[in-house]
């Protein structure tokens, strides 16, 4: 795979004999003809990105928002990156706003704020909601995402937080829930991560869904006796272990000190938009999960 991405980045030959060979199997199992693969339902990790585009398929991504007809950027499969969502569609404009309190500024080297969308694809308002709708868009008709971008310097969009979802910690620095979300997920232990920060307290914490065949794994390889799912994550030298594992992909991934979590509760469930924990369209119900776990989440700080 690291050849295959230093050979296309360099435009040089050689990419397609490393499909036909080591590649063979993995597009197989997909069919064998799959051309093209799309993400746009919410954030994916660079590392995901780049095993599907070279391993099997280019994995294009997209962004927008239903207030935006779905329009924000799309990504041109010529001028593919894992790194962004691309250029901005025809219909639309966009500009980054000052975001101050997280230090996010248009005047960034790259330029980086809240985006701010306009356009014939935005909504002009709330059905019925004047209040929704007079804190979501200007009069002069931008719709105010929420969301923090950064453009590269090809100009194409890339997502780096959510205003929301960015917390102020006990020693007054600013962590993005989302950015952790991403990077942890690398490890193959997570199945599905809500991490969780307070302002009076220094670190993260993460509630963690296990992926079943790892967790049995490790349990095996420290001495924990294999047992059910409903069993394991009760158990606490496997959760320190866990969380010793988690808080490793943490620092692979790049997080910094205060962005690395401080501990870990696992999830006896799977997360479902059946019981109320995953939204129809695969995201976290933050508010859910927290009210499930709000007694372990006391236990993983301490109190």
């Amino acid at each position: 795979m690291s050849m295959k991405e230093t050979l296309l980045g360099y435009g040089l030959p050689g990419a397609g004999v490393l499909d036909a060979i080591v590649f063979k199997k993995l597009k197989d199992a997909t069919g064998g003809r799959l051309r093209i693969a799309f993400n746009g339902g919410g954030p994916i990790s660079i590392d995901t990105v780049k095993f599907i585009s070279y391993a099997i398929t280019p994995m294009i991504q997209g962004y927008g928002l239903t207030e935006t007809s779905a329009m924000g950027a799309i990504q041109d499969p010529l001028e593919w990156t894992p790194y962004s969502l691309g250029d901005i569609p025809g219909c639309v404009e966009v500009k980054l706003v000052d975001f101050p309190d997280a230090g996010y500024y248009s005047t960034n080297d790259p330029p980086q704020g809240e985006i701010w969308i306009k356009g014939d694809a935005v909504t002009e308002g709330y059905w019925q909601n004047e209040k929704e709708t007079k804190e979501a868009i200007t009069e002069d008709g931008w719709f105010m995402t929420g969301d923090i971008g950064e453009f590269d310097k090809n100009g194409h969009l890339r997502i780096v937080d959510r205003k929301k979802n960015l917390v102020k910690t006990l020693n007054g620095e600013y962590i993005a829930i989302e950015k952790l979300e991403s990077t942890y997920r690398s490890s193959p232990l997570i199945a599905n991560i809500c991490c969780y920060a307070q302002q009076d307290k220094a670190k993260p914490i993460a509630i963690v869904v296990p992926a079943e065949g790892p967790l049995q794994k490790l349990a095996s390889q420290n001495g924990i006796k294999e047992s059910s799912l409903e069993t394991l994550v009760h158990d606490e030298k496997l959760n320190g272990v866990v969380l010793r594992e988690v808080q490793k992909a943490g620092k692979d991934g790049g997080l910094q000190g205060i962005e690395i979590i401080d501990g870990i509760v696992l999830a006896d469930e799977e997360w479902t938009p059946q019981n109320g924990f995953l939204t129809p369209a695969q995201k976290l119900q933050r508010k859910m999960i927290q009210e499930k776990y709000k007694n372990e989440i006391k236990k993983a700080y301490g109190d």
